[in-house]
């Protein structure tokens, strides 16, 4: 199967949004040409996903309501903001007693700012002041953590290059809001890494600015290839 899609699948999904102030509906569906949650229930978790101190805790508090109240098997769906609820939730909640079954639950994290591996929000302040730290990736739970190459939010240069950091400011924008929507999770030119219970994907992407690739590549070391 194709970057441990079909493992993750789920008849439900609980999607959250980015930081978006809910003001798109649930731009979740569109992710993926609709792929994920085509033909799923799909749970749209309610939060104010905005820069709001409270935002990201309150998405902790509804995903958690969600996750105990929905049977069956869930596949909690979730971008940018979006997965630092998720991160939150997985560092309070994974290891406690009545944590809800890891085989009926997994996570699909798409332009996640705190991905371990390119992460350009982990040692940042979140929106509430909490400093911020990797996605957990020795859960229980299956996690699969899906970036767009040169999504400068989810793949940051790891040395300071001057055309790899410009390429990255302007991927924050270009194609960390959009370029998620037309990408194909099977894409054959996708790298992939696994580390304990978390799968590293990267999908292939052209460049935000016009330069040779070479030149941006010299800032990356990714363990999921160049």
């Amino acid at each position: 199967h194709p970057a441990g899609v079909n493992e993750l699948s789920a008849p439900t999904v609980l999607t959250i949004e980015p930081l978006d102030y809910n003001a798109f509906g649930n731009t979740m569906t569109r992710q993926f040409g609709g792929s994920v949650t085509s033909g799923k229930n799909v749970i749209q978790v309610r939060y104010p996903a905005s820069l709001a101190a409270h935002s990201i805790e309150r998405g902790v508090s509804a995903l958690n309501d969600l996750l105990r109240s929905t049977p069956g098997e869930v596949l909690v769906f979730a971008h940018s903001q979006g997965a630092q609820v998720v991160s939150r939730w997985l560092r309070r909640y994974a290891a406690a007693q009545d944590a809800p079954d890891p085989d009926r639950v997994s996570f699909l994290l798409i332009g996640n700012l705190l991905r371990k591996y390119g992460g350009a929000g982990v040692g940042t302040k979140e929106v509430d002041r909490v400093t911020a730290l990797p996605t957990p990736n020795d859960t229980p739970y299956r996690v699969l953590d899906v970036k767009l190459q040169y999504d400068g939010w989810a793949d940051k240069p790891t040395t300071p290059r001057l055309w790899a950091n410009l390429n990255a400011f302007k991927g924050k924008f270009a194609i960390h809001s959009l370029g998620y929507r037309k990408a194909d999770l099977a894409d054959p030119g996708r790298k992939q890494y696994r580390e304990n219970t978390t799968l590293y994907v990267m999908l292939p992407h052209a460049p935000a600015v016009r330069c040779p690739r070479k030149w941006i590549g010299r800032g990356y070391c990714r363990p999921e290839g160049r």
